[in-house]
C-alpha cells in the first residue's frame, strides 16, 4: 500500500476522488497491484477490436517487407516474375523506413507508438514502482472545475516511460476504453489492464489526439 501511496507518482490531489484517478495511472503504467480493486471490467470492446486490428496489421505488414527483403526466396516460384530487375522494382516501390528496436530490457518497440512488454517487466513493476516512474508527476487537468485528463511531467529521456512513448505534459485521456478523467473510468481502466495482456492509451499531446499500443509478450 505504501508503493502506491508514494511510489506511482508525485502530484498535488484536491480531493480523494482525483486521488483515485492518480492511483489508476499508475496502475496502468504498470506501478501497482490490485489490491483495491472489488470489481472486474472488461476492455470495452470496439477498443479491443482496435487494438486487434492494429497489432494484425503490423503483422501482415512486417510480412510484406520481409517479401521485399528477401525476393528471390518469395517471389521465385511467381510465374512471371524473375530476375533481378524485376525484384529490385518491386523492393524499390515498396521501400518503407525499417523501425529498429529500443535497446531497453523488457521493451520492443516494434513500430511508432507501439510496444511489446515484456510480461515479467510488468509484474516487477507491480512490485517496485519507484523504479519505473521515478519522479514523473501526474497533475490533474480541469476545464470548467471538473477533472479532464492527467498531464505528465517530469519525463526524463531514456526513462521506462519515454520509451514507452509517454512525453512530458501529455494529457492522458483514456486506457482501454475507460475515461481516466472520472474514479469509476479509472477504476474500471484499472480493472480492464489488469485483466487484458494488451492495451491502448489514448492521450493528447498539443493540438493531437493519438493512441499508443501495448502487448505482452
Amino acid at each position: 500500500m505504501s508503493n502506491i501511496n508514494s511510489g506511482i507518482l508525485n502530484m498535488n490531489s484536491k480531493s480523494r476522488q482525483l486521488s483515485l484517478v492518480v492511483v489508476s495511472l499508475g496502475m496502468i503504467l504498470g506501478g501497482a497491484a490490485a489490491w483495491f480493486l472489488f470489481m472486474f471490467t472488461a476492455t470495452d470492446p470496439v477498443v479491443e477490436a482496435d487494438i486487434n486490428e492494429h497489432f494484425t496489421a503490423l503483422s501482415f505488414n512486417k510480412k510484406i517487407e520481409d517479401n521485399i527483403a528477401n525476393p528471390q526466396k518469395h517471389l521465385s516460384s511467381k510465374a512471371g516474375v524473375t530476375g533481378p530487375s524485376k525484384n529490385k522494382s518491386l523492393k524499390n516501390k515498396n521501400k518503407k523506413k525499417r523501425v529498429h528496436a529500443v535497446h531497453l530490457p523488457g521493451i520492443e518497440r516494434i513500430a511508432p507508438g507501439t510496444f511489446f512488454i515484456d510480461t515479467a517487466l510488468f509484474e516487477d513493476a507491480k512490485k517496485n514502482t519507484e523504479k519505473y516512474i521515478g519522479s514523473t508527476k501526474a497533475i490533474v487537468i480541469e476545464k470548467s472545475g471538473k477533472p479532464v485528463g492527467l498531464q505528465l511531467e517530469g519525463i526524463t529521456r531514456g526513462s521506462y516511460l519515454h520509451v514507452l512513448g509517454l512525453r512530458n505534459y501529455d494529457i492522458l485521456d483514456a486506457v482501454n476504453g475507460h475515461s481516466l478523467s472520472t474514479p469509476q473510468g479509472a477504476t474500471a481502466a484499472v480493472a480492464a489492464v489488469i485483466q487484458s495482456t494488451q492495451f491502448r492509451l489514448d492521450l493528447k499531446r498539443g493540438e493531437k489526439h493519438i493512441s499508443l499500443y501495448y502487448r505482452l509478450k
